[in-house]
């Protein structure tokens, strides 16, 4: 499960410093013969020079992301 979550980073920090402003990304990718799907928020006064705190929302079997 490594793989998914290092593509992930990779999109989100290319993501971050590509633009200053607010941005909201849904985005799929396949692994393990399932398409997992994603979403990230990043508000319009992030800047990269500052730490910020990282949330994660992980939901359950029955659940969905949405």
């Amino acid at each position: 499960m490594k793989a998914p979550l290092l593509l992930i980073a990779i999109i989100f920090v290319t993501t971050l410093t590509a633009t200053h402003s607010q941005v909201t990304v849904n985005d799929s990718f396949i692994y393990g013969g399932e398409t997992r799907t994603y979403s990230f928020y990043v508000p319009s006064g992030y800047s990269s020079t500052q730490s910020v705190p990282l949330l994660l929302n992980l939901h359950g079997y029955t659940s969905n992301g949405s």
